[in-house]
């Protein structure tokens, strides 16, 4: 929404001054407290395309100048914050940044953002070599009636589907409207598919309740990709998951993927940042694949993931309106 008055306006411009130098504070506060080497520090998580150009800082001149420079050329707050910490990963939630060390046991992804390739049509593609990123979508009711046979015409490969979803407030555990229609005119048409699963589990009970009502859903179709189990905060929303301490979810999930297995599903999760970093232990679940939701490509989160939500307001022949596209690598 517009200003529309001069007052507020000069308001915001303060606010956005106040911010500016409440985070060059920050960045002097915390990297004293951190220790951080100020002649190591580079734009290393930087799109290389538009990357900062690494200085070996060593006055605070030279610091506030580096400063400068990134706020001049577009970068956010949070760009700024991450190329000066390339040894921890930065996030943003509820009005607060957030340092979350890299755990270098993990394992890591190996994506080149010199290698994504951006369609003239609003889809991305991924070459590296022999290898070539397949083309998907996901959906949900939201999309509406799909003319699935105009999707398949436009090279789309797969499509992940919701299968059931809990209220994220009220607990109540639905099967998407159109999770039957999707399913079978997606497979129809020559699509793979696969489906996932809102969670808002908060105990076994309700998992094993979950899976149920999937292996009702299902019946004899045949998935060619995971059951996945989406695991997300609802911004602006108190979800029942939030009840549960990380340790909590983290063990909860567990379980659900090893129900999953029970069942002859391959599991996967979907996490983004604040998911993946603040939700779960990632540690415990190496052995399984992520699917993992950032729109943009210059692949700052480190740890490995099969699969690449990378927009959610994508144009496709057949759907009204937007929906999200997807890249998955099947070699890597």
């Amino acid at each position: 929404m517009k200003n529309i008055r001069t007052r507020k306006k000069r308001n915001t411009i303060d606010k956005e001054r106040i911010a500016v130098i409440v985070f060059i504070a920050a960045v002097f506060l915390l990297g004293a407290a951190a220790g951080i080497g100020w002649k190591s520090l580079s734009a290393k998580f930087a799109k290389k395309s538009d990357r900062i150009a690494a200085v070996n800082v060593t006055t605070e001149e030279e610091r506030l100048e580096g400063i400068k420079q990134s706020f001049e050329s577009g970068k956010s707050v949070l760009q700024t914050l991450r190329s000066y910490y390339p040894d921890q990963l930065v996030m943003r939630k509820n009005d607060a940044y957030k340092f979350v060390p890299i755990d270098s046991s993990l394992k890591t992804n190996n994506f080149d953002p010199d290698k994504v390739r951006k369609n003239s049509d609003g889809t991305w593609g991924y070459v590296d070599g022999d290898l070539k990123a397949i083309k998907g979508i996901d959906v949900s009711s939201h999309q509406g009636e799909i003319d699935w046979e105009k999707v398949a015409a436009t090279n789309v490969d797969f499509a992940m589907i919701r299968a059931v979803y809990r209220g994220y407030e009220s607990g109540k555990l639905l099967e998407d409207e159109k999770f039957r229609t999707n399913l079978e005119e997606a497979q129809a048409n020559g699509i793979d598919t696969g489906v996932y699963i809102f969670t808002q589990a908060i105990n076994k009970n309700e998992v094993d309740e979950e899976i149920s009502k999937l292996n009702g859903l299902l019946g004899a179709y045949e998935l060619q990709y995971p059951v996945v189990v989406d695991i997300e905060d609802i911004s602006g929303s108190t979800e029942r998951i939030e009840q549960l301490s990380k340790a909590e979810l983290t063990e909860l999930i567990e379980y659900y993927c090893e129900e999953l297995k029970k069942n002859g599903y391959t599991p996967m999760l979907y996490l983004n940042i604040d998911s993946a970093l603040n939700m779960i232990d990632l540690k415990k679940f190496e052995d399984i694949d992520k699917w993992f939701a950032v729109y943009d490509s210059d692949f700052y989160y480190p740890y490995a993931y099969k699969m690449w939500q990378y927009k959610d307001t994508g144009k496709v022949d057949g759907i009204e309106g937007n929906v999200d596209l997807n890249l998955y690598f099947p070699e890597l």
